[in-house]
């Protein structure tokens, strides 16, 4: 069948032929040599494997916590926001008053002078 490769044809032990020790021992050089190449493809797999585990980890990992602020930010307590913005007005007119006040005591002490 032409265009179709066995792996036998791939690795380069297509033709086999044992009938002398030499033909013998060249025949298990190519299947050590084939066996070194399968190992070698693994090993590569195996490594972009798990660095792609670790790269979907770290994601998984910046999922939750983009989740997890999203549901602070969107889930605030709205009753207690409310409070704290009228403590701070309060706050904020209190002391306009206390400034207002520590400048006319002033004034008043110069109109007794007059």
């Amino acid at each position: 069948m032409a265009g179709s490769h066995t792996a036998a044809t791939l690795l380069g032990t297509s033709t086999v032929s044992v009938d002398s020790a030499v033909n013998a021992t060249a025949y298990m050089a190519s299947v050590a040599a084939a066996i070194s190449t399968v190992s070698t493809s693994l090993a590569s797999v195996g490594s972009t494997m798990a660095r792609l585990t670790f790269q979907e980890q770290n994601l998984t990992v910046a999922h939750a916590n983009t989740e997890a602020a999203y549901n602070r930010i969107m889930n605030a307590n709205m009753a207690r926001e409310q409070v704290e913005a009228s403590k701070f007005l309060i706050l904020q007119q209190t002391a306009t008053a206390m400034l207002a006040q520590a400048n006319s005591t002033p004034q008043y002490i110069l109109s007794l002078f007059r």
